[in-house]
């Protein structure tokens, strides 16, 4: 049951994530959208026309930029979940060896205590009877 809910968790951090870098996109969008219309109103008319050639070369930089860092973003979130699920194996892997190690501890203590009763019955010739657990 908690391997079912981290996995939910976790595929429901991923689509909050891909929401969240959506988000940023378009708001990163609508900010270069604001900055770049309002240099073209501060700016006089002489001063628009060098200005225009850069712009679209700012813009295709500034769109890429964004990408790259939402693609590595991205990237580092899906190699977290990754390496939560392989935590999740391990942590699976110890209860289990945890419980095998109890198991096989208490069965030492049985054995040993047969053994003992055993020891006893035989050192006293027989005359006590062995109690089996």
């Amino acid at each position: 049951m908690l391997v079912t809910e981290q996995k939910h968790m976790m595929e429901r951090l991923e689509c909050e994530l891909q929401h969240n870098e959506e988000l940023e996109r378009l708001r990163k969008q609508q900010q270069e959208h604001h900055h770049h219309h309002h240099q073209h109103q501060s700016c006089p008319a002489s001063q628009h026309q060098p200005s225009e050639q850069p712009q679209p070369q700012q813009l295709q930089t500034s769109a890429v930029g964004p990408s790259k860092i939402d693609t590595l973003l991205r990237d580092l979130y899906v190699e977290n979940a990754r390496l939560l699920r392989a935590l999740q194996r391990a942590e699976d892997g110890r209860r289990r060896a945890e419980h095998n190690s109890t198991r096989l501890q208490y069965k030492c203590r049985v054995l040993s205590k047969l053994l003992t009763d055993v020891t006893r019955a035989a050192v006293d010739g027989g005359s006590s009877r062995v109690a089996c657990a």
